[in-house]
This record gives C-alpha cells, sequence and structure tokens, in this order.
C-alpha cells in the first residue's frame, strides 16, 4: 500500500468513496516568531473596546525542539464589557458541545448524559428539550458528517447514539458501543472522539492510556455491534486527549498532556496520523511527533489545512504550526506562540478564520476566580506580531467552545456553573 501523501500532495489512492477536499498549500516562506505578551495576574473589567489591540513584543522561537514551557504568567489586559450572553442551566459538570449538521439542535454532555436542546432561528442561546442518561457520558462528542449518529467518548470508547432519536424524543436513541481492550484498572478514560470523512471509521483518545482506539464504525452500524469493530491502538505519548482532523480529511491531529509519565505538569506532545495508515495499521500509522507546549490540550486546523492551533494549558499558552513542516520538517513546525489566559483548553476558529477563540479554564488555580475567552488575531500571530486582542467574561471555569448558527453564536460549556453560555461574536474584540 503507498503511503498517504502529505498536506499539498496527491490524494489517497482507492478511496473514491471518500470526498477529497482541497489539499493545503504551504506559504512558500513560513514566519518562526512567536507572540509573547508578558505579565502576571488577571484583568480589570473595563469598558467597550478596552485593551484591544494586545501589547508585547514578538520574540524568535527557537529553531529547534519546539520546546514551550511550564508557565505562570498571564497578560495584563481589559476584559470587554456589553457583550450579549446568555446561560442555559443545564446541571452536572457540561464538557463536550456539538451542534447539529442541520444546524437545528445542540448537544452537550453533562454528568452521566447528554443534554439536547432546541436551537431558536435569530435567538442566542439554545432552549433544553431533555437530557439522554448514558452512565459515563461526561466527555468528547462527535457528530458524523451524514448527520445521523452522535458519538459519545465513554469508558474504553464510545456510544453511538441516532440523532433523529435523541432529537425527537425517542425511547431508545442509543445504537451501541463501540469498546476497546482494558488497558487500565481504572479504565481506558475515552476523550475525544472523531469519525473519518466518510464516517466508515471512528478514532477515539484514551486518556488514562498512551493509546488511541480506532474502530469500523461502518461495520459496527451494518451487521451489529461486537468486539470484531475495534480495530486496534495507535500508539502515542501519555494522557492522549485532543483530536482533530485536516480539513481534507487524511490526517489526524492528536495531543497528548505528557511525552513521558512524570509527576505534575509537563511538556506534551502533538502527533500526526495518517487516516489510511489507522484504518488498515493502526500501530505504524504515526508520521510525526512534536513538542507542544505543556500539557498540550485541543487542536484545531485553519480551513485551508495550513496552520494547526492547539492550546497547551499550563504553558497558558496557544501554539501554531506548520502542518506542511509537521511532515517535512517537524523540528522547525512551531512557527507561532501567543500567550493567553490561566489553562487555556477548548478553542476554536472563527470570523471565517481571521479570529482564534479560546476557552481559559483557569483550572490549574482552583482559586475560585472565574476563567475567560481569549481573542486572538491569526494573521497577526502568523506575522509575528502583538495578536490577543483582549479577554471576554466567562464565569466559572469555561471548557469547551464551539460556533453556531452559521457562526455567529459561540457555544461555552462551563464546568463549574453547569451551565452552557451562549455569546454574540460580533460583539467580541
Amino acid at each position: 500500500m503507498p503511503p498517504a501523501s502529505p498536506p499539498g500532495g496527491a490524494a489517497q489512492a482507492g478511496r473514491a468513496r471518500r470526498p477529497w477536499w482541497r489539499s493545503p498549500v504551504p506559504a512558500a516562506a513560513i514566519l518562526a516568531a512567536a507572540v509573547v505578551v508578558v505579565g502576571g495576574g488577571g484583568y480589570l473589567l473595563l469598558g467597550r473596546g478596552g485593551g484591544a489591540g494586545g501589547g508585547g513584543a514578538a520574540n524568535a522561537i527557537a529553531a529547534t525542539g519546539n520546546t514551550v514551557g511550564c508557565s505562570t504568567s498571564t497578560p495584563r489586559l481589559a476584559a470587554r464589557t456589553g457583550i450579549a450572553s446568555q446561560n442555559v442551566k443545564l446541571g452536572g459538570t457540561p464538557f463536550a458541545v456539538q451542534e447539529s449538521r442541520d444546524g437545528k439542535y445542540t448537544f452537550v454532555t453533562v454528568s452521566n448524559g447528554i443534554a439536547v436542546l432546541s436551537n431558536t432561528p435569530g435567538g442566542l442561546a439554545p432552549t433544553l428539550l431533555r437530557i439522554i442518561h448514558i452512565t459515563g457520558a461526561d466527555k468528547g462528542l462527535f457528530v458524523t458528517h451524514d448527520g445521523r449518529y452522535l458519538l459519545a467518548a465513554v469508558g474504553q470508547g464510545a456510544v453511538v447514539i441516532d440523532v433523529a432519536e435523541a432529537e425527537q424524543g425517542g425511547p431508545s436513541p442509543v445504537r451501541g458501543s463501540l469498546v476497546s481492550p482494558a488497558l487500565n484498572a481504572r479504565g481506558n478514560g475515552a476523550v475525544g472522539v472523531r469519525t473519518t470523512s466518510d464516517d466508515a471509521y471512528a478514532f477515539v483518545t484514551l486518556q488514562n492510556t498512551n493509546k488511541m482506539a480506532v474502530f469500523s464504525l461502518g461495520r459496527a452500524l451494518s451487521q451489529g455491534f461486537s468486539k470484531s469493530d475495534f480495530q486496534g491502538f495507535v500508539p502515542l505519548n501519555e494522557q492522549p486527549v485532543g483530536i482533530n482532523a485536516s480539513p481534507d480529511g487524511q490526517w489526524l491531529y492528536v495531543t497528548s498532556f505528557q511525552r513521558q509519565a512524570t509527576p505534575g505538569p509537563s511538556e506534551g506532545t502533538l502527533s500526526v496520523v495518517s487516516v489510511q495508515q489507522a484504518e488498515t495499521h493502526p500501530a505504524k500509522s504515526v508520521v510525526s511527533t512534536v513538542n507542544a507546549g505543556c500539557s498540550p490540550a485541543r487542536v484545531v486546523t485553519s480551513s485551508d489545512g495550513t496552520t494547526v492551533w492547539v492550546t497547551a494549558r499550563d504553558s497558558n499558552a496557544v501554539l501554531a504550526f506548520s502542518a506542511a513542516m509537521l511532515h517535512s520538517s517537524p523540528a522547525h513546525a512551531l512557527i507561532a506562540h501567543v500567550r493567553v489566559g490561566a489553562g487555556p483548553i477548548g478553542l476554536t476558529l472563527a470570523v471565517g478564520g481571521k479570529r482564534l477563540i479560546v476557552a481559559d479554564s483557569n483550572q490549574a488555580s482552583r482559586t475560585g476566580a472565574d476563567g475567560d475567552l481569549a481573542v486572538i488575531d491569526t494573521s497577526a500571530a502568523l506575522a509575528g506580531k502583538s495578536s490577543l486582542l483582549g479577554f471576554a467574561p466567562a464565569p466559572g471555569e469555561p471548557r469547551q467552545v464551539t460556533l453556531a448558527a452559521h457562526g455567529s453564536t459561540l457555544l461555552v460549556t462551563n464546568q463549574v456553573t453547569g451551565q452552557l453560555q451562549a455569546v454574540k461574536v460580533a460583539d467580541l474584540p
């Protein structure tokens, strides 16, 4: 079998069943620069527009190693007020949030369940309809590309839910479970979940291990759920959590909290996985692995596939990697580094990729202080300029973020308040 092509290369051979989109084309020159805003402490609530433009100097990133250490430093920038925001009380500890493919519903994992909410056309916050009880469902979610199924990370794999049944309140929305062999006495600790672009396979990161599980979702749905659905493990580093895919569906980007098991926060990694190889030879599917700051948590890719953004939770930073260089020169792949608030976890691109919105959980402090939403100008970050535009309030501990209502609304889960926060994107810095 021929190896999969890197970003900018040819599509995989023999995969006509999968829609391949435009492959990313790397820029002729890539600026290796960091945007670091120095300072400690919190921020003040000032008037609208206060603190816009960020601040701080652009510093060069080391040419080798991609090393970004742990940090307690956070920027001193004002938080914008006057932002339209509404909260929906869900209870439990909301973790992941996903909008249905048709934009009519929203799903949120809570403690041992999935909240189903109805989106209101022209409204800001969705309305809670019901909570489906599913033991252990309190981590990642993913709606299949065809919109028919919702996968919720649970224990040693994922639960597969019929979206239509869940939306309409059907009596049996759960279709079955994908289960990997036990690797940890405490359970494998499934966190992130995603499917291939044709929904034939599913991938689940297992935080209590150093593996990602691969399942044949197509087989499970067509022949019935069984042990045969499990295809194998992808070898990663310690505590794999975040997972996302390139726009063309050929590559997975997976974060691991630690390169090696050590007490306390330490340097983690970002791994590039060939989807084609993961489907057939999971153990040989990792293409490259690079350092990705301290406790890298979540990952997103630009719409053209050229840039991979990662939150480094215990570096209080967001990192940008060149997708092309993750293949050709991994040691030089880190191209930007932006200081944000304390404990960044969730992130999403907005405004056509011009903005990156980051959920600063403030998790590490555990002082009871609220987290916030940091807003980054992506073009400025990649050009080595000051790029942190400011903060928006996010009471409690914001965890995951996603765009809804065709990009006009940001949905934020909050694990402390038990709420889902809806924010008007146009009001953000």
